[in-house]
């Protein structure tokens, strides 16, 4: 059986885990997949078909931050993260980490919640006014809020202001 046509671009060879395999997850619905894999414990079951026995050690941590640290420092095997903090690895680790990226495990929307009704798009928001983010660096949303502001200095992009922006009001 062939890799599929995206992968044979790179030459990697296949992965093979024996042993103990440690994965990390973070909360939230987008990790339902993972859930499944677990529950139905599916790495074991086709290790065991492929005459491999491993034993899996599930945990969770909150925040991209904090996986991209576990898989840096060793602590863990897997982790699973949005497109942000896997960015981040990637940029930071070029050359010095054997870091793989497994992608994509889900899709869900993004929204700015707030309840100021004068807010309808992010040109609305002023000094005076702060948003919330899992971590200020390496999160999904904090990568998707520097968009507009690099929209800015290169008009030739466009953004969908008005389909981020939602008001609890």
């Amino acid at each position: 059986m062939q890799p599929p046509r995206c992968c044979r671009r790179w030459s990697c060879p296949p992965s093979h885990a024996e042993g103990r395999l440690r994965i990390v997850e973070q909360f939230g619905t987008v990790y339902l997949p993972l859930h499944v894999l677990r529950d139905q414990k599916l790495i074991e079951k086709h290790g065991q078909k492929a005459g491999l026995d491993i034993k899996v050690e599930w945990a969770k941590l909150s925040g991209g931050a904090a996986i991209n640290d576990a898989l840096i420092s060793g602590a863990i095997d897997v982790g699973a993260a949005g497109a942000g903090p896997v960015l981040v690895l990637w940029d930071r680790n070029r050359g010095s980490a054997d870091v793989k990226i497994i992608a994509a495990l889900g899709e869900q929307p993004n929204y700015l919640i707030t309840s100021n009704p004068n807010v309808k798009t992010l040109k609305d928001f002023t000094k005076a006014d702060k948003i919330a983010v899992p971590a200020v660096v390496v999160s999904q949303q904090s990568r998707l809020l520097q968009i507009p502001t690099e929209n800015r200095a290169s008009p030739k992009r466009s953004w969908p202001r008005s389909s981020i922006v939602k008001s609890t009001t």
